[in-house]
């Protein structure tokens, strides 16, 4: 990742799932986030990204985020 990249994400857009919500990433860090739109906007932390030093950073998801998740992704049909 280039200084210029360092603190900035360009974010393309992945997929959309049947909800609406969408699933970004980032092209230079692999930063993801979901984004719903109605009925509420939010946007959820997927994955921090890689690290300067091309670590992927550790993680823990709260309770808080993973209801969150729950919430946005239930009715997907999605393969993990």
């Amino acid at each position: 990742m280039n200084q210029a990249h360092e603190t900035e994400h360009l974010m393309r857009l992945d997929r959309i799932y049947p909800t609406g919500a969408e699933e970004w990433c980032c092209i230079y860090c692999e930063r993801r986030v979901l984004k719903q739109h109605e009925p509420l906007e939010r946007e959820i932390v997927l994955n921090d990204g890689v690290t300067l030093g091309g670590n992927v950073k550790d993680t823990e998801i709260s309770e808080e985020l993973w209801l969150a998740l729950e919430d946005v992704l239930s009715g997907m049909d999605m393969n993990w």
